[in-house]
């Protein structure tokens, strides 16, 4: 029997394999991978928006180095990760974002 998350949602063993192919074998995220539903805001945010979303980004990811205590959240792709399979997640997605931004 697999674990329950915080969420008290299961991991399955396609998650398991995606997020060990994803996270250990492939050296970045793939150009065009399609994000969750609930995620996708291609074409309905403006550039006002898109600014403010910007500078909440660089916020959070300050912030994010000064976290210490465990990630406990489920990842819709991948189930339960430890704190540090997070952030390997967030290292290969910022940089997906930053390669995609030609930056």
């Amino acid at each position: 029997m697999q674990p329950a998350t915080s969420s008290g949602k299961k991991t399955s063993i396609k998650q398991y394999l995606t997020r060990w192919l994803v996270l250990y074998v492939m050296p970045r995220y793939p150009k065009g991978a399609a994000a969750p539903k609930d995620f996708r805001t291609k074409g309905i945010i403006d550039i006002d928006t898109f600014h403010e979303q910007q500078k909440r980004f660089i916020q959070n990811l300050l912030l994010f180095q000064q976290h210490t205590a465990p990630v406990e959240h489920y990842h819709p792709y991948f189930g339960k990760l430890s704190t540090k399979e997070w952030g390997i997640t967030c290292w290969k997605h910022n940089d997906h974002h930053l390669r995609q931004f030609g930056v």
